[in-house]
């Protein structure tokens, strides 16, 4: 409630920003941030370091604490933060991020196929790598995600998706034991 109250005091432009960035991460580089905002958008930064909403460092901003980068996300309408995670996800491919922030971003923002393509690529990488918890993370998501579309649509190319999510899915949990 007291978080709710100061986001309340915000213009309208320092809420449109701080979702922005709530969306991007918890950490934002400013080679990032300036990819994101408008120049017109930049001085609003210092009013929300200012409010105690970011902190400053040489090379990035960061939210003063993950709640509250959490709590605006979660704040924001569902369609804009679809919208918004999938811009961050196009920048994401340009500037070459972890495979895991894009496979986030694509499937926060209801890519199908790319983030059924990002979750899949993460679980077997993990795998490789000998990390069971993140590989059933991916693999988990995966699966849901191809599920819920097979019952939205009904399409049955989906199936195979499916599958294989479950199969890799039975090792990875198999593995971790």
């Amino acid at each position: 409630e007291a978080v709710n109250r100061r986001l309340a005091l915000l213009d309208i432009d320092a809420r449109r920003v701080l979702q922005i960035l709530a969306v991007s991460g918890e950490r934002i580089p400013l080679s990032t941030m300036r990819k994101l905002l408008a120049s017109e958008d930049l001085p609003v930064l210092g009013k929300l370091v200012e409010h105690g909403f970011l902190r400053r460092d040489e090379s990035e901003h960061a939210f003063s604490h993950p709640y509250l980068r959490d709590f605006v996300e979660a704040s924001i309408p569902a369609e804009t933060r679809k919208i918004l995670h999938a811009r961050c996800l196009d920048l994401g491919n340009d500037d070459g991020e972890p495979l895991e922030v894009r496979a986030e971003h694509a499937f926060r923002a209801g890519d199908l196929l790319t983030a059924l393509m990002l979750l899949e690529r993460m679980g077997q990488e993990a795998m490789r790598r000998g990390d069971a918890s993140v590989a059933i993370l991916a693999l988990r998501r995966g699966l849901e995600l191809a599920r819920r579309a097979v019952l939205e649509t009904g399409d049955e190319a989906l199936d195979s998706a499916i599958v294989s999510f479950s199969r890799q899915l039975a090792e990875a949990l198999i593995w971790e034991g």
